[in-house]
């Protein structure tokens, strides 16, 4: 019985050695991956740079062309946290317009999320039996894509929504 229990436990830690090893195997794939395919990625952001050494050789300037380069390098390197500030979109002003059209001419400059909201409190279903009176944020305001767009409409059906 020792025996058995003994076997058993060898067979527990050579099992436990091979899942360990696998893991650390796995990491050390995935560090490699990693290292390498950043490398990968520079040439992007270096393409743009070869294309201005291209151009800079017909200057005949070597030691300048040799300079131009690390300057360029920077601006691709800053140029993320400009990029991370959204776009603004002028909001189109839409009072006054059925609620079909309003929808269609906001999502047409690029806004998403739009909600419709009535002024009596009742479901709004069939957008083009509704219009317009109020829209938040105004018409000609600038604001970024993402921006929900209320707009508060009355109804002008047959008194169905």
């Amino acid at each position: 019985m020792d025996d058995e229990e003994t076997t058993r436990r060898r067979r527990r830690w050579l099992l436990l050695f091979i899942v360990l090893l696998i893991l650390l195997l796995l990491c050390l794939g995935g560090a490699l991956y990693y290292i390498f395919n950043r490398d990968n990625g520079t040439p992007v952001t270096g393409g743009p740079t070869t294309s201005n050494s291209a151009v800079t050789p017909p200057t005949s300037a070597s030691t300048s062309t040799s300079s131009a380069p690390p300057p360029s390098s920077p601006p691709p390197s800053s140029a993320p946290p400009t990029s991370a500030a959204p776009p603004l979109i002028a909001v189109p002003d839409v009072t006054n317009k059925t609620g079909d059209v309003a929808e269609t001419t906001l999502k047409g400059a690029g806004f998403s999320k739009i909600t419709f909201v009535a002024d009596d409190g009742s479901a709004v279903q069939q957008l083009s039996q509704w219009k317009v009176t109020k829209q938040t944020p105004a018409g000609g305001t600038s604001v970024a894509a993402s921006t929900e767009i209320i707009l508060t409409v009355h109804s002008i059906g047959s008194g169905k929504g």
